[in-house]
């Protein structure tokens, strides 16, 4: 696959290729607490309606390029030393009801599950939380995913929702992008993390919802909705 740029930290650019790329999320979504075991799924729209994968039988730490499999929009194996779980037919009918989608990512990091369990949007108690940019849904998720009619009943659900708790089970990132995707995995963490301690201890100030839209506006306006 044909290389592309990306923007990395302190505004260099540097090539990868689309394997790469995903690859290297797999590996900072991990980094940032998305690490239930061989849990969760990231796929990446490609050219020709082919979604790349996360192998089932791998980490999303250990995950290198070579690994990545390459699914068709039905989910059926196309390339790759490994498959993909069959639980990815909620990303395929994901793909095939919204044709604008480029990333998926799912699983269960600790403190986004943990407001899952319970059904409950956390408050923003932060500017980072605040710098999420978009709403957050809780979704009702009664399973199996991998049950294709019951995957589409998801994915109409989430019509018009970007990110989602998926009731006593997980998270869901849906993106234009990889780096919005990992942007928004890690602000949607922070959040729940954040949320969840302050709540521990008793309850704190919430942020006035003017004060969550302005930094919601200027990350928009200044940074596209992504920090750099």
């Amino acid at each position: 696959m044909a290389a592309t740029e990306v923007h990395l930290a302190g505004n260099s650019l540097l090539a990868y290729t689309a394997r790469q790329q995903f690859a290297l999320l797999a590996r900072v979504l991990h980094r940032l607490g998305y690490a239930d075991a061989l849990a969760g799924h990231i796929t990446w729209r490609q050219p020709g309606e082919l979604l790349l994968v996360n192998p089932l039988d791998l980490g999303w730490d250990e995950l290198r390029a070579s690994d990545v499999s390459v699914i068709d929009r039905d989910g059926n194996h196309v390339s790759g030393d490994y498959h993909a779980s069959r639980a990815v037919q909620l990303h395929v009918a994901l793909h095939r009801a919204q044709s604008d989608l480029s990333v998926i990512v799912h699983n269960h990091p600790e403190f986004g599950t943990v407001w899952a369990d319970i059904a409950k949007i956390p408050p923003v108690y932060d500017q980072t939380g605040a710098n999420l940019d978009t709403d957050i849904v809780c979704v009702p998720y009664t399973g199996p995913v991998f049950d294709p009619e019951y995957a589409s009943d998801v994915a109409l659900r989430m019509t018009g929702a970007e990110v989602a708790l998926l009731e006593n089970h997980g998270v869901l990132i849906l993106a234009s992008s990889v780096e919005l995707a990992l942007w928004r995995a890690y602000a949607l963490e922070r959040r729940c993390r954040m949320a969840w301690r302050v709540s521990a201890i008793g309850g704190g100030q919430e942020m006035p919802n003017d004060q969550v839209q302005m930094n919601r506006n200027i990350l928009l306006e200044s940074f596209g909705g992504l920090f750099p």
